[in-house]
C-alpha cells in the first residue's frame, strides 16, 4: 500500500502529492480560521488544513525560531508526521525527567501504542478559562521538554522517543469563543471514532 497523504472524503480515493509540495501549498494559504470547522478526517493534510489549523512546522524549524507565527492565544495544537510508514522507535527517550520520573518507555509499549493510518500523532490543548498559558508558551514548554530539559509539558512525551522527532510538524489552531479542553476532547473523540483508539501519544500514565 503506497504511503498516501490526500484523501478524497467522498469516495476515500487516496493518493500522494509530493510532501513539500504540499506543505508549501498549505502554508501559502491565507484562508481564515473558523475556531467552530470540523476535522473532517485525520489521515488527510490537507483536511486537518481545511479545519482551521495551521503551521505545518517541523519541530526543529520551531525549535530554531522565536516561534513568533504561534498566536499568543488559547487553542489546541497536534503533532503530525508527514509519513504514514512504521517509525523507528528510539530506547530512551530525548526529553527531559519531570520531578525524577524518566520519560522513556518500553518500545513494546510504543509499537502497542502506535496508531496505523493516521498521520496524528497527539492532540493537546494550551490555555482556557482560569489557565494563564497560550499556543506560543505552551509549544515553547513542549519543545523545551523534547530538547532534554525540565519543563511542565509530560503529556506527549511518547513523541520524542520516535527517530525522526525533529521531523515531525506540528499544526495550531485559536478556539475562541470555545474552551479549548472542550475541542481538544472533541478532536481526540473524533479519532477515537476514526481509528478505535486515541492518538498514539495522547496517553495518561
Amino acid at each position: 500500500m503506497g504511503d498516501f497523504n490526500r484523501c478524497c472524503m467522498n469516495c476515500d480515493h487516496r493518493w500522494n502529492e509530493s510532501t513539500l509540495s504540499l506543505i508549501r501549498r498549505l502554508r501559502a494559504s491565507s484562508s481564515p480560521v473558523c475556531a467552530e470547522t470540523d476535522l473532517e478526517s485525520f489521515n488527510d493534510l490537507e483536511a486537518i488544513h481545511a479545519a482551521g489549523f495551521r503551521g505545518f512546522r517541523t519541530v526543529s524549524e520551531l525549535r530554531n525560531s522565536s516561534l513568533t507565527e504561534v498566536p499568543t492565544e488559547a487553542g489546541v495544537y497536534m503533532v503530525v508526521r508527514d509519513s504514514l510508514q512504521q517509525p523507528n522507535f528510539l530506547d530512551r527517550s530525548l526529553a527531559g525527567w519531570n520531578k525524577g520520573k524518566d520519560p522513556s518507555v518500553k518500545v513494546d509499549q510504543l509499537h502497542d501504542a502506535w496508531v496505523h493510518g493516521g498521520f496524528v500523532l497527539y492532540i493537546g490543548k494550551a490555555g482556557g478559562a482560569g489557565v494563564e498559558s497560550n499556543l506560543r508558551t505552551r509549544l515553547r514548554a513542549y519543545l523545551r521538554h523534547g530538547a532534554g530539559h525540565r519543563a511542565p509539558h509530560w503529556g506527549g512525551r511518547y513523541i520524542w522517543q520516535l527517530e525522526d522527532a525533529e521531523e515531525l510538524r506540528l499544526v495550531w489552531r485559536p478556539t475562541l469563543p470555545l474552551e479549548p479542553r472542550t475541542v481538544e476532547k472533541q478532536l481526540i473523540q473524533q479519532f477515537e471514532a476514526e481509528f478505535g483508539t486515541k492518538p498514539f501519544a495522547n496517553r495518561v500514565h
